[in-house]
Order: C-alpha cells, then structure tokens, then sequence
C-alpha cells in the first residue's frame, strides 16, 4: 500500500510509515462523521508537515551549496590577497619595487609628475628626475607597462593592494612609433584605466611612469 501523507509505497505491514511516521491503523467499525472529519484533518496537517519538511531540507540543502561555494571564494581570495600583498615593497615613501619582475617604479605618477605631449618632452622630463634615492630613471617600455596590468580590474587595471597613487590614464611607452605620415608620427599609449594599448598622434600627449631596472623590451 501506498502512505496517505508522503505516498511512500510500503510492501509489508507496519505499524509506522518509515519514512514520515504516520501512523497506519485499521479500523473494525465504521468511523462516525465526527470520526471521519478528525481523521481527515489529521491527514491534511501531516501532509502539510511533511511538504514543508521536505521544502525545508531542500533550502538547507541549498544554503550548505552555496556556504560551501562561499568558503572556497573566501579561501580563493585570501590566497589571491596574500599573494598581492607579497607582490609589491614599498623601498622608499615615493618608489615601489615589483618582486614579480625586479623593476623599480615610481610611487605617485599624479602630483609631482606633467602631462608631456611629445616623446623628445618626455625622454627630456625623465632624464633629470631624481625620485627617492635613484637618478637612473627611464621611460617605461609595453612590455614592462603590460606586466602591471591586471586584465580582471578596471579603473584602475593594476594588481590588487597596488601601493601606487595618483594613477593616470595614458602613460606613454619607449619604443613607440607605430608609423609615419607626413610630419605626424603616431605614439602608442597605455590605458591604465581600463588596461589597453591605444594609438594616438604625437600631439595628443600623456603621462610618463618612469621606471628602473633591466626587464626592458625582449
């Protein structure tokens, strides 16, 4: 026979359903209609009890889901914060190094640092700068821009815990000319912001990241 409340199929008699306990009993005599009405109305809460059981355990069974999705994003992004936080070090208040690549930047690009529009402006600006303890400054090449970018971030596309202030969004890049047309020659720039590499004509400017150390192009 088949239980009234969950509809379990129970082969053998048994005094319990197994599965939500109702009570199976057999009656000699006709039930009364008073009988018959308690009887009905305890069916109906069972089958009430056991829905919202079986809709309970369905919502724990969705809630442990997503606490255990949730303790493998903490976990992942503890791990991603503890390898940004091992990434960059702070050598003086206004230079950071990269551990990643070896390279020395420096720390604010903002308020000490002008918007250059030609290349010769820019080689010219960086050649006298004395940042921190160093005077061997250079324009930052692609390939030493393109390894700060974090192509997961926006605004900007730099590495989590980046210690860096003031960022700019087009920072010009050594080795730049793209080509030539007439008296214009095309600079490529990189979007810090949004982590592109854009081009533009010489006249447009930007802002210079200088750097130090040997990555340089390959």
């Amino acid at each position: 026979m088949d239980c009234p409340v969950c509809t379990l199929k129970v082969d053998e008699p048994e005094v319990l359903c197994p599965q939500c306990g109702w009570e199976f009993r057999i009656y000699l005599t006709k039930l009364s209609e008073a009988e018959e009405a308690l009887y009905r109305k305890k069916l109906e809460i069972a089958r009430q009890n056991w829905h919202a059981m079986k809709e309970l355990q369905s919502k724990l069974q969705e809630l442990e889901s997503k606490i255990k999705n949730q303790k493998y994003d903490i976990k992942e992004s503890l791990s991603k914060s503890e390898l940004c936080n091992k990434r960059f070090r702070i050598v003086d208040n206004d230079v950071v190094e990269d551990n990643k690549t070896g390279l020395m930047w420096t720390r604010d690009i903002g308020r000490q640092f002008p918007y250059l529009s030609w290349r010769e402006d820019a080689e010219t600006w960086v050649s006298e700068l004395s940042t921190g303890p160093y005077s061997d400054w250079r324009i930052s090449t692609e390939r030493e821009l393109v390894s700060l970018i974090d192509t997961g971030r926006q605004r900007p596309a730099l590495p989590c815990n980046h210690p860096f202030r003031n960022i700019k969004k087009y920072i010009y890049k050594d080795k730049c000319i793209i080509s030539v047309y007439e008296h214009w020659q095309k600079y490529a720039h990189i979007d810090i912001w949004y982590g592109k590499i854009i081009s533009r004509a010489g006249g447009w400017g930007g802002h210079v990241w200088p750097v130090r150390g040997r990555l340089q192009d390959t």
